[in-house]
């Protein structure tokens, strides 16, 4: 009988017990989008000798996902689930994911992990990590899709219908994260466009180092300035000139557009 273990799209949900502790050190996640700039914000965030962001290695976000009722095991052809762990309370959870920093970065002040599930689990993050800075990328949203569109042929593919609904869908994200952070000082939101350029992105990291009380470091600031994460030339309005927006500009209204693009910071 083969045995392989499903992970559900359902909620987190933790065991009884006391809640987490106030954080011994500080944690960091980016909860973000694909195609939005995270790899490139882990990367840079990095570069400070005391911080480690780790580009979905997955170890918080693994333990979280075991030892709640989040995890299942599927056992036979039949597809029967029972469930496969102890459900752990947010405190034990977190005793296991301080081990897993001790092992990986010990001697780092900031520790944290880049997922994309990240985003749609961020209220389980911040149960677990209750003192924890949640960082989410946004990105113009039509030069989301043209870029989700040259990433990926399945994307390109759809249908007029489903780019539409993925378009939608994201403007609807990059809007909750600016209400989010303007009400959480720990939520912070970084735009694409300011970590493609080198003025903005020295600007936006080392206000960002602030928030997470890191001090001014003269050799990762010049790092910053590396060609290296620069955006590509045409990535930053490249949906002025793409065929897949094209179709999508032609079949949306053109007020309900703005007002879709202006919730979440940007415009046409």
């Amino acid at each position: 009988m083969e045995t392989r273990a499903l992970i559900t799209r359902g909620p987190f949900i933790f065991g009884e017990g006391d809640e987490s502790p106030p954080d011994a050190k500080t944690w960091v996640f980016i909860a973000s989008r694909s195609r939005t700039g995270s790899n490139c914000l882990a990367r840079i965030l990095s570069l400070h000798p005391d911080c480690k962001v780790g580009q979905e290695d997955g170890g918080p976000f693994a333990l979280m996902t075991i030892f709640t009722s989040h995890h299942y095991f599927v056992e036979g052809r039949d597809g029967f689930c029972i469930s496969g762990v102890k459900v752990f309370s947010p405190s034990e959870v977190r005793q296991m994911c301080e081990t897993w920093r001790s092992i990986w970065a010990p001697s780092k002040l900031i520790v944290g992990d880049k997922q994309r599930q990240l985003w749609f689990n961020r209220e389980a993050v911040k149960q677990v990590f209750p003192n924890c800075h949640i960082v989410t990328t946004i990105r113009h949203p039509l030069d989301h899709l043209a870029s989700a569109c040259a990433f990926n042929p399945i994307i390109a593919g759809w249908s007029l219908e489903q780019k539409s609904s993925y378009f939608r869908e994201h403007c609807k994200d990059f809007a909750a994260a600016l209400v989010e952070s303007s009400t959480d000082l720990r939520h912070q939101v970084i735009r694409f466009e300011d970590l493609g350029q080198v003025k903005s992105r020295v600007t936006v990291v080392e206000k960002l180092w602030s928030v997470l009380e890191l001090r001014s470091n003269l050799t990762a600031s010049r790092s910053l300035c590396e060609p290296t994460y620069d955006a590509p030339s045409d990535t930053i309005g490249r949906w002025r000139t793409d065929v897949h927006v094209a179709d999508l500009l032609g079949s949306t209204d053109s007020s309900e557009l703005q007002t879709l693009l202006a919730a979440c910071g940007y415009s046409l």
